[in-house]
Parts: structure tokens; C-alpha cells; sequence
């Protein structure tokens, strides 16, 4: 909690939930479907919330690269898999 680093000695109400930080990522969509179903016009994009920013941020940075088509990036793909790698190691184990 960030009021936490302003006052450490500061107590939350009982019950007291955070308000999630989200971001909006829009999907890039070249083909629409022609439906007339509610919803059939808006934007595609993934959701994100997180209990931190940082995380938002991590989390938003790896679904940029993810969804961005290759002739968009304007790096090459061996620096993408670099990046990849960066974010997520091969050391990591599952339990």
C-alpha cells in the first residue's frame, strides 16, 4: 500500500480491500467479424489489475510484445526473444 510508505505506522480500516491498479491493452484487430451482437464494435484489448504498479507494468510490457505483429515491431526478433528471456528465465522451477 502506498500510504504505507508515506506513514508506516498507518493501520487500514477492518475489511479494508485495496483498489486494484489496472491497465487496458488494445488488441490489434485488422478483420471484424460483421456480427451485430452487443459488443461487436468495441475494441478489442486485454485487461490487467494488479496489486501493484510495477506489476501492471511488468505485466502490460509482456502482452505489448505478445499481441504486437512482428512487421510492427520495429526491433528485430531476436531482440524480442532477448526480452522474453529477460522477463522470464529458464531458472524459475515449477513446484
Amino acid at each position: 500500500m502506498e500510504i504505507l510508505k508515506l506513514n508506516p505506522s498507518y493501520k487500514p480500516p477492518a475489511g479494508y480491500k485495496p483498489v486494484p491498479k489496472e491497465a487496458k491493452i488494445p488488441v490489434p484487430v485488422e478483420v471484424t467479424s460483421g456480427e451485430t451482437d452487443s459488443g461487436a464494435y468495441e475494441e478489442m484489448h486485454v485487461q490487467v489489475s494488479a496489486e501493484t504498479y510495477e506489476k501492471v507494468d511488468a505485466a502490460v510490457a509482456l502482452i505489448e510484445l505478445l499481441v504486437t505483429p512482428a512487421s510492427m515491431t520495429p526491433a528485430p526478433q531476436p531482440q524480442k526473444r532477448q526480452v522474453m528471456e529477460k522477463l522470464f528465465p529458464l531458472k524459475q522451477h515449477l513446484a
